[in-house]
């Protein structure tokens, strides 16, 4: 009994813990592409997909049938989206051709060494 009470116990904190470090991340789509075009991200971080246009847009992305993903974003409307291990990048929108943008599960860089 005590061990499982620590399993449990172990499980949760573990859970709360990854659910603690999450991070919002905003996207706008606009006239021509996405912005920002690299969202740095992490499993269980969060989307939000910002439409600043007078259509819907039809987001796609992945490479193949394990990790393909669709969101639908109504005009000036706001859609969000959990990031797992399995989303991928590119993605773009199937209503639009607009300049696609991408999910990046490496670090994001150091803006103080950028422009080096």
């Amino acid at each position: 009994m005590l061990r499982s009470l620590l399993i449990v116990l172990t499980f949760g904190a573990t859970s709360f813990a990854t659910f603690a470090l999450a991070k919002d991340h905003h996207v706008i789509i606009t006239d021509f592409g996405f912005f920002p075009q690299i969202s740095y991200v992490k499993p269980g971080d969060v989307v939000h997909f910002k439409n600043d246009l007078w259509f819907p847009h039809e987001l796609a992305g992945g490479q193949n049938e394990r990790n393909k993903w669709t969101l639908r974003v109504e005009a000036y409307g706001t859609k969000s989206m959990r990031v797992t291990g399995t989303t991928d990048a590119p993605f773009n929108s199937t209503s639009w051709p607009l300049i696609p943008a991408e999910f990046s599960f490496d670090d994001p860089p150091d803006a103080a060494t950028a422009d080096d």
